[in-house]
């Protein structure tokens, strides 16, 4: 199947999978029930927003942010980075200075101008957040985490972890360092090697299931922090892709993967860290992102959010991106906001556990979760992907303890796991050589 350029994807072997996540609003941030718009309580509530210019705020970033605010606006005068679909628009513009394909050079210039670029949009998302006094971020009550990462004309955007044994369920435990599934090349699959990408709310707490196998080096490398974000959603979400299996229970899909840890999701993260030509050294091959924002009026809508997500996507492609696909189900139509409908990634619903017999035919459980969201996508494309397990997923959430969570948050890490054994296997019958995620 060919990757589009703002297209579809799959993954052979994918069918091995079956697994899922789950949001819901803060207390300081929350749905407005009628029409499913975030409006933000305390100073905002009962009131809505003004839209201040940015000169209003200009002064309260950073220096280089200023600096890149001021090249930006030479060039697109007419757009006010706080502002997603604008925002997004602007950046596909750039994108489109370059040619279809982009050479290895041209990716790496496209590259450090989209880093410096999504930098100054979070800040003055941030400066115009601080103006307008409402939350910038933080965890709820019920231990969600959120944050601010946009506006929507006067309304801010809030992204939300989405929480609601998964091995046995995807099969990763038939491949996984087992030579039953291959005398030669399976004692050995378990994503040693591979690199994967994990944008969450929260710093990763240091767990020693983190460490190597032989506990001389940890196989994190912490890109960005938020010490006052959702740390065990970020470290369980980072566990279920690839815990070493210290405690037995808690073993990740990929047990010996390094990650890149990565604070919310941004287009530049990808083009940063991803794989966009095989054997390029410590790229990731695989992303997870389990958060998402909720809106009745944008769910499964292809928005220019997505459609920018989709394009570096396209740009990189010998990596792809697991994106959960939200806890709002029961019904149709209840797909999440933005990235989760686009179309070079995989969105993941949620399902219990499965049970399989010895030869790893599926035996029973494997049932859609009843909180997790349902397709199609508003433009009739089937949405979500694939499912894979994200209920009572045991994993690492502090830095010695452990714990449950269910959600398609957990789903997620499940399905992306797994696919780092695909690629790990396929790399030892094939040396050299990489599954495209559109494979």
């Amino acid at each position: 199947m060919k990757r589009h350029r703002i297209g579809r994807i799959g993954l052979v072997g994918l069918a091995l999978l079956t697994g899922a996540l789950a949001l819901a609003a803060p207390t300081d941030v929350r749905a407005d029930g009628t029409a499913g718009r975030l409006i933000a309580s305390g100073p905002a509530s009962g009131r809505r927003l003004r839209i201040p210019a940015p000169a209003e705020y200009i002064d309260r970033l950073p220096a280089p942010a200023q600096t890149a605010w001021d090249a930006f606006r030479q060039r697109r005068p007419d757009v006010d980075p706080t502002a997603m679909a604008p925002f997004h628009d602007a950046l596909m513009t750039e994108r489109g200075r370059y040619a279809f394909n982009l050479t290895a050079e041209a990716y790496d210039i496209y590259h450090a101008w989209l880093a410096e670029t999504e930098t100054m949009s979070l800040e003055m998302v941030r400066a115009r957040g601080r103006l307008l006094d409402i939350p910038l971020g933080g965890i709820d009550e019920e231990g969600r985490g959120y944050a601010l990462v946009g506006f929507d004309g006067t309304e801010p955007v809030y992204t939300f972890t989405q929480n609601r044994e998964a091995a046995v369920s995807s099969a990763a435990s038939f491949v996984r360092r087992n030579a039953a599934f291959d005398p030669v090349f399976g004692p050995n699959i378990d994503g040693s090697g591979f690199y994967v990408n994990v944008n969450d709310h929260g710093s990763i707490f240091w767990n020693t299931e983190f460490r190597n196998e032989a506990d001389t080096a940890w196989r994190l490398t912490e890109i960005r922090k938020n010490d006052s974000g959702d740390r065990d959603h970020m470290t369980h979400v980072a566990g279920t892709i690839g815990a070493r299996g210290q405690t037995a229970r808690a073993m990740g899909m990929a047990p010996a993967v390094h990650k890149y840890i990565l604070i919310q999701q941004y287009n530049s993260d990808v083009t940063g860290y991803g794989m966009n030509w095989p054997g390029r050294p410590a790229r990731s091959i695989v992303g997870n992102t389990s958060l998402g924002s909720e809106d009745e009026n944008l769910s499964g809508v292809y928005t220019s959010t997505a459609r920018s997500f989709d394009q570096v996507l396209y740009d990189t492609p010998y990596y792809l991106h697991f994106y959960s696909a939200g806890n709002y189900g029961a019904s149709y139509f209840t797909l999440g906001t933005h990235q989760k409908a686009g179309k070079n990634l995989m969105t993941v619903a949620a399902v219990d556990d499965a049970t399989r017999d010895a030869d790893g035919v599926l035996a029973g459980g494997g049932d859609i979760a009843l909180w997790s969201s349902r397709g199609p996508a508003r433009d009739g494309r089937i949405k979500p992907d694939i499912a894979a397990n994200g209920m009572d997923l045991y994993s690492p959430i502090s830095t010695t303890g452990y714990g449950i969570k269910s959600g398609t948050s957990m789903a997620t890490p499940s399905a992306a796991g797994s696919a780092v054994l695909l690629q790990d296997y396929f790399g030892k019958l094939f040396p050299g050589h990489l599954m495209r995620a559109s494979t």
